[in-house]
C-alpha cells in the first residue's frame, strides 16, 4: 500500500488518493491473499492464514478441520 516512499502520514495518504483517482485498486497483501483463497472451507485455508500471521489462523484451521469430518 505504501508507494509514496515517505514517513509522513499526510504525504502517504495523498499518494494513495492520487493512485485511487488514477484507477488503482488499493489493498494489502493479506486481503488479496484471502480474497484469492475465496473460501474458508478450502483445505489450504488454515495454512494460508498461518502464513499471513493472522491471529485467528488457529481457529480457522480448527473450524475447517471440524467441517471436513
Amino acid at each position: 500500500m505504501d508507494a509514496s516512499g515517505t514517513f509522513s502520514q499526510a504525504e502517504r495518504e495523498a499518494g494513495l488518493l492520487r493512485m485511487q483517482r488514477a484507477g488503482v485498486v488499493v489493498s494489502d497483501y493479506a486481503t488479496l491473499t484471502v480474497e484469492a483463497l475465496a473460501d474458508n472451507a478450502e483445505a489450504e485455508s488454515g495454512a494460508v492464514y498461518a502464513a499471513l500471521g493472522m491471529p485467528f489462523a488457529v481457529l480457522v484451521g480448527q473450524i475447517s478441520a471440524a467441517h471436513q469430518h
